[in-house]
């Protein structure tokens, strides 16, 4: 596993780490509280945050092109800070504020507010920090960074609720988030210390936001490979997190698995991807053909899953569905990010993020109706046909080859005008000191 060595980034990714688990633990914290009341009032929680995250995710795409990648990171972790240490504050002082005079509306309306703030800072700053490892590295080096990042990004992600559970039991909500706000204070203070060696405001400031989110819908349908990246991502999405969210859950109560161990067969799916990334991490990006296997490998899974009721083969099961997953993602994320203009680097990782959520909100109703219907094990086995129906889209994203020739071809006509303007930010743009400091 290796990481560039340019002054701070290493930094900049043990503090990020770091706030991943930070937002795990206070993520725990707003769920525990709120289906502590209710689960209505965790329905609404949890919409306060999704409302913004789905809705402003391509605003974040272009004001980070225009702004500055790493100028916007920078103010969503101070905000976040602030705001994360504000509802501690409010917490510590809740009956002296009288927000208890209600019952439990005042509690509830701050949860809501902080998972809002929580969903408008993601959604701002998710495209920045997906495309921010790009300033760094590119080519057959991009796959083994993602890797070793994603990679702890998994881990904390896993230890999150386990320590969120302990944090909330020692210092309660409030204090999980007073943590949560240190863990953002040191992202934004690794960042400052931090300037990428490539220019990361790419994009000229004129025009309105809508202008900017067209010219990134209309590059990306006319960039080679991206609609075809794109649909892939909508398919594993749809297929392969519904199925860990509701689907497992749902087959958990037909065959009584009980929390606990269905907990434990979720879970499952992030060690079988921790497996391939870990590798990726170490000896760089699978070859081609395993990016067209992984959907099989996968499908394969879901379909042992929905056939075999032993929580032991489902195991096995989930792990394999992680496995495919990774090797696809693991391939198709960095070729993503080759085939992204220069001047829309954030805009093109907004279409990527929003393409996984929108995926989401609209598969996890509609699968709902077929457990209804149909029973979890069909359902999933639904799944399985849409997992498999990914490697149509995957057969038409280009190999290096195709990317190299494309570039020297040079950009597309509607790309040509954005490029020109981003030229002057370029010029001017600061560079690297030998400190590596702002």
């Amino acid at each position: 596993m290796s990481l560039p060595r340019v002054p701070g980034f290493r930094r900049w990714v043990a503090a990020e780490t770091l706030s991943t688990l930070g937002g795990s633990v206070s993520f725990f914290a707003v769920g525990w509280v709120a289906t502590g009341i209710g689960g209505g009032t965790a329905g609404l929680v949890l919409t306060a945050g999704s409302i913004p995250l789905a809705g402003l995710m391509l605003i974040g795409g272009v004001t980070a092109d225009r702004w500055g990648i790493r100028r916007l990171m920078i103010a969503c972790d101070v905000g976040m800070a602030a705001a994360m240490a504000l509802a501690a504050l409010v917490l510590a002082l809740r009956s002296p504020l009288g927000l208890d005079r209600n019952g439990q509306f005042g509690l509830v309306v701050a949860l809501c507010a902080v998972s809002f703030l929580s969903g408008t800072a993601e959604a701002m700053r998710r495209p920045a920090s997906g495309v921010f490892p790009r300033l760094f590295v590119e080519g057959d080096d991009l796959p083994r960074v993602l890797a070793t990042i994603g990679l702890w990004a998994q881990v904390v992600r896993i230890a999150g609720p386990a320590a969120g559970g302990a944090l909330v039991s020692l210092f309660g909500v409030g204090g999980a988030f007073a943590i949560d706000a240190l863990s953002f204070s040191l992202v934004a203070v690794a960042l400052s210390l931090v300037l990428p060696p490539r220019p990361d405001r790419v994009a000229d400031g004129d025009g309105s936001l809508w202008r900017g989110i067209a010219s990134s819908v209309l590059a990306a349908r006319r960039t080679p490979g991206v609609s075809a990246s794109l649909l892939a991502v909508v398919a594993l999405a749809a297929s392969v997190l519904t199925l860990v969210m509701l689907a497992v859950p749902a087959l958990g109560h037909a065959r009584h698995w009980g929390a606990s161990r269905t907990g434990v067969v979720s879970a499952c799916w992030t060690a079988g991807g921790l497996l391939v990334t870990a590798l990726v991490a170490r000896r760089g990006a699978f070859r081609r053909r395993w990016m067209y296997l992984g959907p099989v490998v996968g499908a394969a899974g879901a379909v042992l899953l929905a056939l075999v009721s032993g929580s032991g083969t489902s195991m096995l099961a989930v792990v394999l569905v992680g496995v495919g997953t990774t090797m696809t993602t693991t391939r198709l994320i960095p070729v993503f990010m080759e085939l992204t203009p220069p001047t829309m680097l954030a805009r093109f990782q907004a279409l990527l993020q929003l393409a996984q959520t929108a995926a989401t909100l609209v598969m996890m109703p509609v699968l709902g109706g077929l457990i209804s219907a149909l029973g979890p094990a069909t359902a999933t086995v639904v799944l399985a046909g849409v997992l498999l129906a990914t490697v149509v889209p995957l057969s038409r994203v280009p190999d290096q080859a195709t990317i190299t020739r494309v570039r020297r071809s040079g950009p597309s006509p509607d790309v040509s005008r954005t490029t020109s303007q981003a030229s002057a930010s370029r010029s001017t743009a600061p560079r690297s000191s030998p400190s590596g400091r702002v």
